[in-house]
């Protein structure tokens, strides 16, 4: 490896190279994804050409950040229609490479799974999946409703104190494709007939079985339902471990039941599967509380709580903890959690750690454009923006074999392009939980508001954007660099005589 000489204002070289070494390290760890080598190096040049890029121009950026010929377009088209690699397979190896690389944040000896959904708009009217969505937002810069996708996201909290980052393992597209569930291949790209809270918790299980860690999973209180709580039992029972706990909030006119008393000898009868019936809600005016201190955000503030435990959901009667807090500012809440060894401490610090899950969707969607894909397929049914409530779904219309097979490949291409994005953010995300506010790349550009109490991912971002030319020209260990290296503009990696053919 040439170590190029820093000139006064640029970094150490070994710094450098740290930070392109462990995105190497990462991106050389896929390639038990792929089963060829050349979609492989494709998927890694997208990925570092996600991480540096100046624009949101689709493909035709990573082309301009990487300075390659025109022709990579072509190679960097056909790596996700191909059928060398697919998205669930690129997810397991990403979330492993996380186990290994990440510093994970353990709460009760449990790592931190936040669940949410993701709602991104899209205008185009043949790209699969596309389907109207409501949305609830305490600003007005969202509309209440919009055409998009609906993305599942799943992700673990990582780092220390207030420098902390929700690592994304798998975003994948969880509504709008249901009509599809019975074709063939469907279930091969990730396509069932489940709700997205199912699908979601599905997720989640299969991020802490690849992490190989047991974990606390948060969500919010759209997910405290009977679905995911009695999935997770299942799920559980089958693995012969509690592998997964939840932590979420409790709904207004949520009600429970106490514990079934003890039976007294002798007395006749079934036993009883249920105490006494009580509002949870109603709780705040009877019972005693106490004051405890959450760690929030770094921070240990003060919360007055009330710990009970009892039976929820009719006729399922499911063990559940709820704590009754209430903030200094007076708010109150119920927060819930199927582990009923947690303290009240724990389960208010576990529910706050959920809110990072929202930056990281923040940074995917504004810092890398993680959502840019334009994947759609000629064979798709126009979308009809004027369909009422009952209408047949447009996927219905479609017979024809080969039309299916294509609308499937387009929406597969997409999961591949948001499997990647993940891997792109969390690169960032972890180096970013590994730096601190006095190291290399704090220097590297003017940030009039920087980050409290940790490293953003903007920044990191700016600087490998910055030396990434410097890495891929000096490194001559690294394979993606020698592969980028054959295809930049001038390298003779291709024939600039050659004019690029229109798209199939």
């Amino acid at each position: 490896m040439q170590d190029p000489t820093p000139a006064p204002d640029q970094p150490p070289a070994a710094t450098v190279y740290q930070q392109f070494g462990f995105c190497d390290k990462v991106l050389t760890g896929l390639r038990n994804a792929f089963t060829r080598g050349r979609p492989h190096d494709w998927a890694k040049t997208f990925v570092l050409g996600l991480i540096c890029r100046e624009d949101d121009g689709g493909l035709s950026s990573i082309v301009r950040a990487l300075d390659l010929e025109p022709q990579a377009y072509d190679g960097l088209e056909k790596a996700f229609r191909s059928c060398a690699w697919s998205a669930e397979l690129v997810t397991e190896q990403w979330e492993k490479a996380v186990a290994s690389d990440a510093p994970i944040l353990k709460v009760a000896g449990r790592a931190v799974l936040c669940a949410d959904g993701v709602l991104q708009s899209k205008e185009g009217v043949k790209m699969p999946g596309v389907k109207r969505l409501h949305q609830h937002s305490s600003t007005s810069s969202k509309g209440d409703t919009i055409w998009g996708h609906m993305h599942g996201a799943v992700g673990v909290v990582c780092g220390e104190g207030a420098n902390r980052h929700c690592v994304p393992l798998e975003v994948s597209i969880q509504d709008g494709m249901r009509a599809a569930a019975g074709w063939d291949g469907a279930s091969d790209v990730g396509i069932c007939d489940e709700t997205h809270p199912v699908q979601a918790t599905r997720a989640s299980f299969r991020a802490a079985r690849n992490l190989g860690m047991p974990c606390i999973l948060t969500m919010d209180r759209y997910f405290m339902c009977e679905p995911v709580i009695s999935l997770l039992r299942k799920l559980n029972e089958e693995a012969g471990e509690c592998l997964v706990h939840l932590v979420t909030k409790a709904r207004k006119g949520c009600v429970g039941w106490y514990d079934p008393p003890e039976r007294e000898p002798g007395t006749k009868g079934r036993p009883r599967k249920k105490g006494d019936k009580v509002d949870i809600f109603e709780l705040f005016e009877s019972a005693a509380f106490e004051l405890v201190e959450a760690e929030v955000n770094g921070e240990r503030r003060p919360y007055d709580v009330c710990v009970v435990d009892l039976l929820w959901r009719l006729g399922k009667y499911f063990p559940l903890r709820f704590v009754l807090c209430v903030d200094s500012e007076g708010r109150r809440e119920v927060l819930v959690t199927t582990d009923r060894t947690l303290t009240a401490s724990q389960v208010i610090t576990l529910y706050r750690h959920r809110w990072s899950c929202e930056c990281s969707y923040r940074d995917m969607k504004q810092c890398l454009n993680a959502f840019g894909y334009r994947m759609w397929s000629k064979s798709m049914p126009e979308l009809d923006r004027f369909a009422k409530r009952g209408d047949p779904d447009r996927l219905e219309s479609v017979e024809d074999g080969r039309d299916r097979e294509l609308i499937l490949g387009a929406y597969e291409a997409i999961s591949r392009y948001v499997a990647l994005s993940c891997v792109a953010t969390g690169i960032l995300q972890i180096l970013a939980c590994r730096e601190d506010e006095e190291g290399e790349i704090t220097w590297s550009s003017y940030s009039r508001t920087p980050k409290s109490g940790g490293m953003s991912v903007e920044a990191v971002r700016r600087f490998m954007r910055k030396w990434v030319s410097s890495w891929v020209s000096n490194d001559t260990s690294s394979a993606t660099a020698a592969f980028i290296r054959e295809r930049q503009v001038g390298e003779g990696g291709y024939r600039p005589d050659l004019q690029r053919k229109g798209r199939r």
